[in-house]
């Protein structure tokens, strides 16, 4: 294997203590160990600054506090700290599979690619957490984006580091709280960066039970990134995809929650529904 790549690692964290130790503990028994932890600290309290001193005999770890919190934000200002030559996002509650690393690295090394991405499962059951894994390894395009990655499974071999950052009005702890990672990978695509998905690499992450008065905020993200992805980078083949996200999906499950009776599914439906308009409209 060779050890020419250096992998920088930057994770922004909140409210979270026993998942980042667990997850860098899942670094330590990684095959591959050319690795920097990049850590961005929005918590008030000095309780990851500890972990970080902790753990910074046995592997290269950046500490650095943020005052701001949000995530795209403590990403971009993780990005100004990278010495790699290739970049991924863990998030603080996903922990990384055996010889994950060692398998992307291979990827990088064998094939003509800038991005690999892969899956996610829950690590007691197995089961796809996060997101309808597609299940055959593929090029990743915009229009099976959110079915190829998610911010956790995303490793970018650096060609401009100017070209990787993450647009900060979106994602959690923003008014347009998801869908930062899409559009950044989004971008990346448009650059003409190769990417490709391979669904036989995974890292493990729980499933998230979601909270229904998030539902909305999530919403407004998706809303935001059709619009970007339409008007923006003038993507107008991309025009009826995003009208089934905003309209056709989420209209269609409201009807079918009514017709069964489901009033909360209904609810969840018709917020999802109200967000991704509202979030398409106000960007």
């Amino acid at each position: 294997m060779n050890k020419k790549y250096k992998i920088s690692l930057i994770m922004a964290t909140l409210g979270r203590e026993i998942e980042v130790r667990n997850f860098i503990e899942s670094l330590l028994v990684q095959n591959y160990k050319n690795y920097e932890l990049i850590i961005v600290d929005q918590n008030d309290g000095d309780f990851i600054k500890k972990i970080s001193d902790e753990y910074r005999g046995k592997m290269d770890i950046v500490y650095i506090y943020s005052e701001k919190k949000g995530l795209s934000l403590s990403r971009n200002l993780g990005l100004k700290h990278v010495s790699g030559d290739i970049i991924a996002f863990p998030d603080d509650d996903c922990e990384y599979s055996q010889g994950m690393l060692e398998r992307i690295i291979d990827k990088f090394e064998n094939e003509n690619i800038d991005i690999v991405t892969f899956k996610s499962i829950d690590k007691i059951s197995e089961a796809d957490s996060n997101n309808k894994w597609e299940s055959t390894t593929q090029e990743v395009s915009i229009f099976n984006i959110f079915k190829t990655s998610i911010s956790y499974t995303i490793f970018i071999k650096v060609k401009n580091i100017k070209d990787i950052s993450f647009d900060e009005k979106l994602g959690v702890g923003a008014y347009f709280g998801s869908a930062e990672e899409s559009d950044m990978l989004s971008n990346l695509l448009s650059k003409s960066y190769k990417s490709k998905y391979y669904p036989n690499i995974f890292a493990y992450h729980p499933i998230k039970i979601e909270v229904s008065d998030r539902y909305f905020e999530y919403a407004l993200g998706m809303g935001a990134f059709v619009k970007k992805e339409v008007f923006y980078r003038k993507n107008y083949k991309y025009f009826f995809k995003g009208f089934q996200y905003i309209f056709i999906r989420p209209i269609g499950g409201l009807i079918l929650s009514l017709l069964k009776f489901r009033i909360k599914s209904a609810k969840r439906y018709k917020g999802i529904f109200l967000g991704r308009l509202l979030g398409f409209i106000k960007y």
